[in-house]
C-alpha cells in the first residue's frame, strides 16, 4: 500500500489551539438578539455554520446573506488575533520535512479563513511545505462535509487508500469517514480520548511521533 498524500487540519493539529470562538459565538447571539431571532433551538447551536444552517430555510435569502456575512466577520476577528500569536506542536517541524523527503503531497482543509491560515503558516515558517490548501473562503460547505476532502483526492488522483487524514476534533474524523479515508486524530488532553473514540477514529495519538510510527508501520515510510 503507498501513500501518496496527507490531508491536516491547522488549529490544533499543525498549531497549538488558540482560537477563542466563543467570543465569535457571544457576538454572534448578541447580533440575532437585536435582530430578534430568540428562538433557543437556534441560539443553543455553538457551531456558528450550524446556526446558520437552521436560519437559512427560514429567513429570506437576503437578510440570511447579511447574516452570514456578519458571522464570518466575527470569525475573521478571533481566527487572525490568534494567528498572530499561533505556535507549532512538538514534533511539526520534523513530520513536515519527513513527509517531503518521501515525496508525500501535503493539503491543509481547514475550517478557517484564507487571510489568517496564510498569516499564521507564513508567520511559522512552514507554508512552504504545502501543495495545497482548502480553506472556508474556497469551500462550498465546510468539515465535517466531506465534499473538500473528495474534491482534494480527484485533484491529486489519489484513491481513498492512498491518503490519510490528520486531525484533532470530531469534525476531522466524521469528514474522514464520510469520504471513506483513514484517519488520524491528535488528542490535546486525556479527557478527549473517549469523546474522540465515539467518532470512530482509524488511530489516536498524542504526538508526531506516534504519527510517524504508524505511517512506518501501514506505509513503510522511513522516519529515523
Amino acid at each position: 500500500m503507498q501513500l501518496k498524500s496527507i490531508f491536516i487540519d491547522m488549529d490544533g493539529t499543525l498549531t497549538n489551539f488558540n482560537i477563542n470562538y466563543k467570543i465569535a459565538y457571544n457576538n454572534a447571539v448578541k447580533y440575532l438578539t437585536k435582530l430578534e431571532i430568540t428562538d433557543p433551538d437556534i441560539l443553543n447551536e455553538y457551531r456558528l455554520d450550524d446556526i446558520l444552517k437552521k436560519l437559512e430555510p427560514i429567513i429570506d435569502q437576503k437578510l440570511y446573506n447579511k447574516i452570514k456575512k456578519t458571522f464570518y466577520q466575527f470569525l475573521v476577528d478571533v481566527e487572525h488575533n490568534a494567528a498572530k500569536t499561533s505556535t507549532l506542536k512538538t514534533g511539526v517541524k520534523n513530520f513536515l520535512n519527513i513527509m517531503k523527503l518521501n515525496k508525500i503531497k501535503l493539503i491543509i482543509v481547514t475550517n478557517n479563513n484564507s487571510k489568517s491560515t496564510n498569516l499564521t503558516l507564513k508567520n511559522l515558517n512552514i507554508i512552504k511545505y504545502f501543495d495545497f490548501i482548502i480553506t472556508r473562503d474556497n469551500q462550498k460547505i465546510m468539515k465535517p462535509d466531506p465534499s473538500n476532502i473528495l474534491l482534494a483526492m480527484k485533484k491529486f488522483s489519489v484513491n481513498n487508500n492512498e491518503v490519510i487524514f490528520i486531525g484533532d476534533s470530531w469534525i476531522d474524523i466524521v469528514a474522514s469517514n464520510s469520504a471513506n479515508i483513514a484517519s488520524i486524530v491528535i488528542y490535546n488532553d486525556k479527557k478527549q480520548i473517549k469523546e474522540l473514540n465515539k467518532f470512530k477514529p482509524s488511530y489516536i495519538v498524542n504526538s508526531y511521533q506516534e504519527i510517524l510510527q504508524i505511517l512506518n508501520r501501514i506505509y513503510n515510510i522511513s522516519y529515523k
